[in-house]
């Protein structure tokens, strides 16, 4: 059914009401800076993120103070629109403050063929602000058809440094403020950073309630898959493999899927909405990076927690998941290095040069322990000519000379509030 004028008007003049509760109060991103430059750029800002990451709040953070009109088409009122029907939108919210040119569209990838609309409004002078919860989709949507118009900006559940701003927890050197940071990286550790869990207190039932409408609506129902469940069992299977490797082959074997194709293609969805993301093994060869294990990592600690389904917990792979979200916060290209004889968590690239070796070990307390970890990274030092060698513990702190080697030994919450590791290695 087409949409009603009148009704369009009472919907979005509803949504313009609600912007200054969004607004007032809200914790002030990190990527506040990087988004306000992007804005001042041409074409439209596209901000994309998973679901309840606070995609909303960042843009009209960024947009105070401005004259905007704002749209949110993740609204129950609005799941029926059509494309035929976005300029019915276009002209509800002119009518309601006509020379007004800049728009911000909230999850608009649920319309089809919004793009064109996006395109047409750009050429008409707009200056257009995107959020959407779908990667892959609405980068291939807008390679599409905005080429060159528009910058892209990917948002995450609150980092540790957002977390404490949120609680009003200031880093310091006396033992009050180290005892005060110490547990709320401990809380951070599992129960994650959606901003909402933070704000409110962490409920589990709400991050799997979270979880299913993450894989319902922008998995199921975009790619229209016609056997949800399975889907859904990979989902959980997958996060279950957090930190861990696995191959599609032995996914299709645990789920009987047909073939390996099936898993492959579920988890670029479940990627596509944020749900988790797949780390490559290094190699120089092309098919070593094919036939190798990927190893799998989940958006946010604490939708982990509350799907968790291991009678134990190990924090070591929930300390492993962390260094990784903040290293994808960060912008950083992250692969995994893999050999029969030693393996290293992330291997950090800057265009075809390796930069940094990351072992997340909770604790080097035992001898052997840290002896299999330090060995990894000098092997992988070697193969790989790289000179930067971290370790990431919970608490513990130092150097180690091996050779002519040093590993810089970083706690988590020090790596977590600095921009890298404090004192790089040396040259091998």
């Amino acid at each position: 059914m087409p949409a009603q004028p009148d009704m369009l008007r009472t919907i979005l003049a509803d949504q313009q009401a609600e912007t200054h509760a969004i607004v007032a109060g809200a914790v002030p991103r990190d990527a506040l800076k990087d988004g306000k430059f992007k804005l001042t750029r041409p074409g439209a800002l596209v901000v994309t993120g998973v679901r309840r990451c606070g995609k909303s709040t960042l843009c009209h953070q960024l947009l105070r103070g401005s004259d905007y009109l704002y749209v949110n088409f993740d609204d129950e009122r609005l799941v029926s629109l059509r494309s035929a029907d976005l300029q019915l939108v276009l002209d509800a919210l002119l009518s309601l403050r006509p020379h007004t040119k800049t728009l911000l569209l909230d999850e608009v990838q649920n319309v089809a063929r919004w793009e064109l609309f996006v395109n047409r409004l750009l050429r008409g002078g707009y200056r257009l602000v995107v959020t959407g919860s779908n990667s892959r989709l609405l980068s291939k949507e807008l390679a599409t058809h905005l080429t060159g118009r528009h910058q892209s900006l990917e948002l995450f559940p609150f980092s540790f440094r957002e977390v404490l701003l949120a609680r009003a927890i200031e880093p310091g050197a006396t033992s009050l403020a180290r005892a005060a940071v110490d547990h709320e990286l401990t809380r951070y550790l599992h129960e994650g950073g959606f901003p909402q869990q933070v704000l409110l207190g962490y409920q589990a039932g709400e991050l799997r309630d979270q979880y299913d409408r993450i894989v319902s609506r922008d998995v199921v129902l975009r790619r229209r898959l016609r056997n949800p469940a399975v889907i859904k069992e990979l989902a959980l299977l997958a996060l279950s493999y957090s930190a861990q490797t696995f191959t599609h082959q032995a996914n299709a074997r645990v789920l009987g899927l047909k073939g390996a194709t099936t898993s492959k293609n579920y988890l670029e969805y479940l990627e596509e909405a944020y749900l988790l993301a797949t780390v490559r093994p290094y190699s120089a060869k092309v098919k070593e990076q094919i036939r190798l294990p990927r190893k799998l990592y989940a958006i946010d600690n604490g939708m982990l927690s509350a799907l968790h389904t291991r009678p134990t917990r190990d924090d070591g792979l929930f300390l492993e998941t962390l260094v990784h979200q903040e290293l994808r916060r960060r912008g950083r290209e992250i692969w995994t290095y893999l050999t029969p004889s030693c393996s290293v968590d992330f291997l950090l690239r800057e265009g075809r040069d390796v930069v940094e070796l990351i072992q997340s070990c909770w604790s080097l307390a035992d001898p052997a322990t840290e002896r299999r970890e330090l060995d990894a990274l000098i092997e992988a030092a070697k193969r790989t000519r790289c000179n930067q060698l971290t370790v990431i513990t919970r608490d513990e702190r130092g150097e180690r000379t091996i050779g002519s080697a040093r590993v810089s030994i970083v706690p988590i919450a020090d790596w977590l509030l600095t921009d890298r590791a404090t004192s790089p290695a040396s040259t091998l």
